[in-house]
């Protein structure tokens, strides 16, 4: 079955059925994991296990200069662009029905004492985080943003809703960042001639004020047609998820495609 679906310039477009499931699945996932701060992907962790910042400096790259020579790091988000050309079309654009096995490579990566370079300590606190079911569902949201973002910057994503959701993110971000930066140096040189608290009130108002504005931003892409093709496979790719999420765990990875 194909579905007839009108862009935003009005042209009408014909999906096939594998592109309609990417599209759906791009769709979810912005849908899920797509938020103005990590931290809400990453509350209240277990005790012992890996943070917020710890996670994301190894999904990320890493790069410095130390005594004139650069040192530098691919994050785990690299190393599976790269290391998965077949997840991808000849014109980039990545097949969200790989899902399943990007997450399962992430924590391959993470379970592979070499990855952190030396570091036991840090691969001893991986291992024992990857092994608590509340960690692990937490760090499955926060890889699945991080690769979201990855692919966006490398022009990976089909969807245009996902497309649009993820500009609209980073520019909520930015602005949100610079507002709490001039919060802060506020606070830095006039704190003692302000009442008591009003740093905390501040950015108080500015955090609501930007979360209702990207959940504004957020519901006006639903009219977009691409949520036909979404609320189409939206159960199935629930269901798939939840099972993938449960094999990766107990390391089961013979059927990790979504479709």
């Amino acid at each position: 079955m194909q579905i007839l679906a009108k862009s935003n310039n009005d042209i009408v477009r014909t999906y096939t059925e594998r592109e309609q499931q990417r599209i759906a699945i791009e769709v979810y996932l912005t849908n899920n994991l797509v938020t103005l701060r990590y931290g809400d992907l990453f509350k209240e962790l277990p005790e012992d296990t890996v943070s917020k910042t710890r996670l994301l400096n190894w999904l990320n790259d890493y790069e410095r200069k130390a005594k004139e020579k650069e040192i530098f790091r691919e994050g785990a988000i690299s190393l599976y662009l790269r290391d998965n050309p077949s997840h991808f079309t000849k014109n980039g654009k990545w097949d969200s029905n790989k899902y399943g096995e990007f997450i399962e490579y992430v924590f391959r990566t993470f379970k592979n004492e070499d990855f952190f370079k030396g570091n036991k300590k840090v691969y001893r606190s991986f291992q024992q985080s990857i092994h608590v079911e509340d960690w692990y569902y937490k760090a499955v949201g926060l890889m699945g943003l991080k690769l979201l973002e990855s692919l966006f910057d490398n022009h990976g994503l089909t969807s245009e809703v996902a497309l649009n959701r993820m500009y609209m993110n980073f520019q909520v971000r930015e602005d949100y960042r610079f507002i709490i930066s001039a919060i802060n140096s506020t606070a830095k040189n006039y704190d003692e001639k302000l009442p008591d608290g009003w740093k905390e009130e501040v950015e108080l108002i500015v955090d609501e004020m930007f979360t209702s504005r990207y959940k504004t931003l957020t519901e006006i892409y639903e009219n977009h047609n691409e949520f036909a093709i979404f609320y189409k496979y939206r159960e199935i790719i629930e269901n798939r998820l939840l099972d993938i999420y449960a094999d990766v765990l107990k390391g089961e990875t013979k059927q990790l495609l979504l479709f």
